[in-house]
């Protein structure tokens, strides 16, 4: 790896766990305290996951697994990849058990799907730390199809979610730092990307879908919030 790819995976990295990592967990706290608003008989079930989607949040949740995946089928084992995502795969898992346990559509099934998923890339990990290679042409190939495939689909979760929460006009469980963050980690992962070269190409096309779409739903939160506060001022005189 050369010197520039080296210093821009370190930005790369940090901008990750800064912005999507911390945003992640941002959510998942943020479910844990209106679900305790539940509880406490201060908010409806129904609203507890306001503006989220558990087809989004799968597609999320895959996107980073095969950011991990296709990390270990590299020729090296590429640890930014690996190990930036592996976190934030586990919080990715908790976020949708929170969907799963407040009875969002599809979302046990989902939240199922994600658990073996997350066993199998135990079992991976484990196996390259042992000293197995996941370097299979087969497997590299299948892994940047995958990919490319995953990032149509989190474009599509992404743009319907917005939809849906400019629809309904619900948006108060989605969180601003996490859509933020997102925009600015691909931005930094693309140009990543692009200094390794075709090897992650599939993963530099990920990132400009997924930015987009983050961009998006940010945009979506900032005008059904200020159209309802507007709203509220107006009944309020």
């Amino acid at each position: 790896m050369s010197l520039s790819s080296f210093s821009l995976g370190t930005l790369a990295v940090v901008t990750f766990f800064m912005c999507t990592g911390i945003g992640t967990l941002m959510q998942a706290l943020k479910l844990k305290r209106r679900t305790e608003s539940w509880r406490k008989a201060e908010l409806e079930r129904a609203a507890v996951c306001d503006g989220l989607l558990s087809v989004r949040e799968l597609w999320s949740f895959f996107a980073y697994y095969l950011f991990a995946l296709s990390g270990l089928t590299r020729s090296q084992v590429d640890l930014f990849l690996v190990g930036s995502r592996v976190p934030v795969v586990a919080l990715s898992t908790i976020i949708l058990g929170y969907l799963a346990y407040h009875s969002v559509p599809r979302a046990k099934t989902i939240f199922r799907i994600a658990l073996v998923s997350d066993f199998l890339l135990s079992l991976l990990i484990l196996a390259t730390t042992a000293g197995y290679s996941c370097n299979y042409p087969p497997l590299k190939v299948l892994c940047d199809i995958a990919v490319g495939i995953v990032a149509i689909l989190l474009f599509y979760g992404k743009q319907r979610q917005a939809y849906t929460m400019y629809l309904d006009s619900k948006s108060r469980a989605v969180s601003w730092f996490r859509e933020g963050g997102i925009v600015l980690k691909d931005i930094t992962g693309f140009c990543y990307a692009v200094s390794v070269g075709a090897e992650l190409r599939w993963v530099a096309f990920t990132h400009i879908l997924s930015g987009i779409a983050s961009g998006t739903i940010f945009l979506v939160k900032y005008l059904v919030e200020n159209t309802t506060k507007r709203s509220s001022h107006a009944v309020g005189n």
